[in-house]
């Protein structure tokens, strides 16, 4: 389906899946919209769907205005399958000069009774602002194997306001691919509900976290972010890179990019660097702490899983606890530094590299330990004006023959 209008383009339903009841489905078909004015419609269609059989790849999607683009219910290019093998999700191309308002945007792939294939990617651009509900790119396999999460890339000149941003890769019987990357990027404020880009596999091996990279020339507000890797019966990978940039103040919830393997070996804990003037405590302000975890863990004792790097720069943090543990190899460094001749003050904050603490992990409590072969890492903080300390605890020591973590 393809329509190219030199003003403004004005449609109800677009169509072009496909859906087999008792056999394979084949791809969604693709879908251009190319507007000199604005772009505007209900539901855009592509996906592929068997109930029995296997199902085929969604269909890319492209909408391009000179002005707006706004739809005003779900944009689908997902492939589902209840029986068989679900294909990939279909490419979603959303570019607007102007703004970009959408509902649900879906390029997942998702099987129950067999393997899943690669969520597809999503990219969503705008010279003013971006508003929409879900982005999802995720891979799930019930029964079979999953695949990658898609590339998730969302930019704006102005403002984006989105909800939850999933590109994760989940298997409950085998085991899971990849966590697709997410980029967001904004000359005004973000504000995102949660950001999951995770592997996590319940019987079988996950492969690593995506990497997430948030820019916002003003403020950056979320909730949860999570780009770890999880694995109940095999090996886990590495949790992926973490990295939050604001021109003026960051406000989250817990950060997690941990490795941890139930029955196997695990990898790295990711990075996690944070930049802003102010790191705002969660929303439970101070009654509530956020928790920052990039650890390694693992049950056997042949591990060589690290702890990730935590490095913050701001002039003000609080109600923060950071773990960066490592069961069997050397816990992650934690660096906190003030900005340019600006004082620096920690309140109500914990920085752990040592000791056994408690997690929640999947709704559940688990317990995270050095360990006897563990090395504590370093904690540095830097001050290039005035430092003031209120309530910290930082724990570096040791309790096997490696010497205990720097702390100056």
């Amino acid at each position: 389906i393809n329509l190219d209008a030199d003003g403004d383009i004005t449609i109800q339903n677009i169509n072009s899946s496909s859906t087999s009841y008792i056999g394979n489905s084949v791809n969604g078909g693709a879908i251009d919209l190319d507007a000199g004015g604005n772009v505007t419609t209900q539901n855009i269609n592509s996906s592929s769907t068997s109930y029995i059989g296997n199902s085929g790849n969604g269909g890319a999607i492209s909408v391009k205005a000179d002005g707006d683009i706004t739809t005003k219910q779900e944009i689908n290019s997902s492939s589902y399958s209840k029986q068989g093998d679900s294909a990939n999700g279909g490419a979603i191309d959303l570019d607007a000069d102007g703004n970009v308002t959408t509902q649900n945007i879906n390029s997942s792939s998702n099987s129950h009774k067999s393997n899943s294939g690669d969520g597809g990617d999503i990219s969503a651009k705008a010279g003013n602002d971006i508003n929409t509900q879900d982005l999802n790119a995720s891979s799930t396999s019930y029964r079979g194997d999953s695949r990658d999460g898609g590339v998730v890339y969302v930019q704006a000149g102005n403002d984006i306001n989105t909800q939850d941003l999933n590109t994760s890769s989940t298997s409950y019987r085998g085991d899971s691919g990849n966590g697709g990357v997410v980029y967001v990027q904004a000359g005004g404020n973000i504000t995102i509900q949660g950001l999951i880009s995770y592997s996590d596999s319940w019987k079988g091996s996950s492969e690593g976290g995506g990497a997430i990279d948030l820019y916002a020339g003003g403020d950056l507000s979320t909730q949860d972010i999570n780009s770890f890797s999880f694995s109940s019966g095999g090996d886990s990978g590495n949790g992926g890179a973490i990295d939050l940039y604001a021109g003026v103040d960051i406000t989250t919830q817990d950060i997690n990019s941990f490795s941890y393997s139930h029955g196997g070996h695990s990898e790295d804990g990711g990075a996690i660097n944070l930049h802003a003037k102010q790191i705002n405590p969660p929303e439970g302000g101070n009654t509530e702490k956020r928790t920052i975890n990039t650890f390694s863990r693992e049950k056997k004792e042949s591990g060589e899983g690290k702890g990730g790097d935590v490095n913050i720069a701001t002039n003000n943090v609080g109600n923060t606890e950071i773990l960066t543990v490592s069961s069997h190899s050397e816990s992650g460094k934690i660096t906190i530094e003030s900005q340019t001749q600006e004082p620096l003050i920690i309140n109500g904050s914990s920085m752990i590299t040592s000791a056994q603490v408690t997690t929640k992990i999947r709704g559940s409590e688990i317990k995270i330990d050095v360990g006897d072969q563990g090395k504590s890492g370093n904690v540095s903080i830097n001050s290039s004006g005035d430092l003031n300390l209120n309530n910290v605890t930082i724990e570096s020591d040791t309790k096997s023959n490696q010497a205990a973590g720097d702390v100056n």
